[in-house]
């Protein structure tokens, strides 16, 4: 029987339209029998507009028979494989976590009109619940007081938390999930964390796809590239590129694009490290012009002798902590393979050290502004010799300079 692409509500009736086909015949017991015929080998449910829909990429004559007929016009019509598959955007969405990425895509889908719900452990917390919820009302979402609260209703729903919190989040949305949703984890967590949420959502009816962010959020804000990955990765991708989401599957295996950030990773926030180290130290000798002419020398295209060591030490500047996070998970994916993380440690540390020291001499960046390492650095530098002096009655210690 050749290969064809369905898309079918559960809902059976007589003379049905999906997805470019019609159906015409159907058995009385087909929908009580659906999943046990399928033996969930050839299909899986997702949640199409507000109707429950069965894909399969196999024909089943002898118990449906199909024709086919031009698809009418229901969402967005994307061709492939020479059929026509109907992808209706989202219409409902739950945002767990509400920091940084989860306020830029927060805000950016509920500007493109789409209902955006969010929830945040801080808004459950006194000191922090007024100027959360005043976030959540100048981005035009809809904050939650709980997770059950923010996931009802919600076709898509998007984990974007610190990497401590992926798997937790995962297990406390898990009795709330049901069939037809879908739950994307975001979160910069080793592959084997990866994993641990599949597995905790396994009973779920639920769909479960990996999203690795491959590049800072903020920029490119919903445009950012994002790997996929899962069993139902390519047809989320579709779904979520309807709604302005850069997104690539690249295997239908969790824990394939985990990898691929956290590897990567290691190079791009080791960079930021040696960075730091390298440049503070040149600094503190006067010897860091001659350090960047070298190696702009040697790496001509990078930017050495331009903007790059602004942009890469403002990374660690504004972003340590969580980066620092980020690459103790890059750690524990080269444990898991055997391999002695010895570098991935160190670049935590580093991270860490410039965000300890920053807040032990309450200096300050802020984004959006121009930044300077070598003020950075020299703030640094003269706090710490300042500690040695008593500081005069009245006077304060607290360094702000943009970043």
């Amino acid at each position: 029987m050749p290969e064809a692409i369905f898309w079918a509500p559960i809902e059976w009736s007589e003379d049905i339209w999906y997805g470019g086909y019609e159906v015409v015949q159907v058995g009385e017991s087909i929908r009580d029998n659906l999943d046990t015929h399928l033996g969930y080998s050839y299909g899986t449910y997702y949640l199409i507009g507000t109707k429950q829909m069965l894909f399969t990429a196999v024909a089943f004559r002898d118990t449906i028979e199909c024709s086919h007929h031009p698809a009418r016009s229901i969402g967005k019509s994307v061709r492939k494989k020479g059929a026509v598959m109907i992808v209706n955007p989202v219409r409902q969405l739950a945002m767990i976590g509400f920091g940084e990425v989860g306020g830029i895509f927060g805000r950016d889908l509920a500007a493109a009109g789409i209902g955006v719900a969010v929830f945040d452990v801080l808004f459950n917390v006194a000191a922090s619940r007024a100027s959360m919820l005043a976030k959540a009302k100048n981005a035009n979402v809809r904050a939650c007081d709980s997770l059950d609260e923010a996931i009802r209703g919600a076709e898509l729903v998007i984990s974007a938390v610190t990497c401590s919190a992926a798997a937790d989040v995962a297990r406390n949305s898990a009795p709330f999930l049901r069939g037809g949703q879908t739950y994307l984890d975001v979160n910069s967590v080793s592959p084997e964390t990866k994993r641990e949420i599949a597995r905790i959502l396994e009973s779920t009816k639920a769909i479960f796809v990996e999203a690795a962010v491959m590049a800072p959020v903020s920029p490119q804000r919903l445009k950012v590239p994002m790997l996929l990955g899962g069993a139902e990765a390519e047809p989320v991708a579709e779904r979520l590129r309807s709604i302005g989401m850069n997104v690539t599957p690249i295997s239908e295996r969790i824990g394939v694009a985990s990898a691929v950030k956290m590897c990567r990773s290691v190079i791009i926030k080791g960079i930021e490290a040696l960075a730091v180290e390298s440049l503070f130290a040149a600094r503190r000798y006067g010897a860091e012009k001659e350090v960047l002419a070298s190696l702009a020398a040697t790496y001509p295209h990078m930017g050495w002798d331009g903007p790059l060591p602004d942009y890469l030490i403002s990374r660690v500047a504004e972003h340590g902590r969580r980066r620092a996070s980020e690459m103790r998970e890059a750690a524990e994916t080269l444990r898991n393979i055997g391999l002695d993380p010895l570098t991935a440690v160190a670049t935590a540390d580093r991270q860490d050290w410039l965000v300890k020291e920053m807040a032990e001499r309450r200096i300050t960046v802020r984004g959006g502004e121009p930044f300077s390492w070598q003020q950075l650095a020299d703030a640094i530098e003269k706090t710490s010799m300042a500690e040695e002096k008593p500081v005069a009655h009245g006077s304060s210690s607290k360094t702000d300079f943009s970043l």
